[in-house]
Formats: structure tokens, sequence, C-alpha cells
């Protein structure tokens, strides 16, 4: 969806954004359920470190060391070890592609950019 639909011009400002991204029907569907509501949406790079966490966990149950993870994942032994030993529900491999993939882009009109 664009900014220039006709409908989307009577959305305020917050769910206008919203429908660009997600879609006028996408939006309409959120401000339905958390409408008048507070909402923290985690941030990208929450996500990705838990499928790198979980890329590394299956890495060391197929044998890798916790020195050859460190030094793929450039990070220190002990960070390695605090992550194997950290109870985490385990991430399906199709939400890891997902997160990995072009389906997390940036949105042209986020602050943040990838790679920052």
């Amino acid at each position: 969806m664009h900014m220039d639909e006709p409908l989307l011009r009577y959305l305020p400002g917050e769910l206008r954004r919203i429908a660009d991204v997600v879609g006028l029907e996408g939006a309409l569907r959120i401000a339905a359920v958390f409408g008048g509501n507070m909402l923290y949406v985690p941030a990208l790079e929450e996500l990705q470190r838990l499928a790198r966490d979980e890329t590394i966990r299956r890495q060391f149950r197929s044998g890798a060391t916790a020195r050859t993870l460190a030094e793929r994942f450039r990070l220190t032994e002990r960070s390695i070890w605090r992550v194997l030993n950290r109870r985490m529900p385990r991430l399906k491999e199709e939400l890891i592609s997902l997160i990995e993939s072009g389906a997390t882009q940036e949105h042209p009109e986020s602050p943040i950019k990838k790679g920052h």
C-alpha cells in the first residue's frame, strides 16, 4: 500500500504509518486488537540475536566446539558458553529463515537502518 491511496489519508498518523507497512486491512486488524494500548515491538536486532543463538546451539549439538563457534560468530568463548547454558525455547527453522531473509528488510521510512 502507498500513502497516496484515498482511504489512507483518513487514518490518524501512527495508524497510517502502520497501514503503509502492513496494508490497510492489517492496520485495521492491529487497531481492533491493540487499539488504545501501548504496544512494544521488539527491535529486529533482538530477533536476529535469538536466531543467531539458536544457530550456535544447533551447530554445537552437531559437533562444533565453543572455540570454533566463537571464531565463526566473532564472540568470546565465554559468550558462546553463556548462549549454550541459557535456557531458551527453540526457534523453528522457518522463523530463523524469515529473520535472516528479506522478509525483515527495513522499511524505507524506518529511522533505524540495517547494519547500524
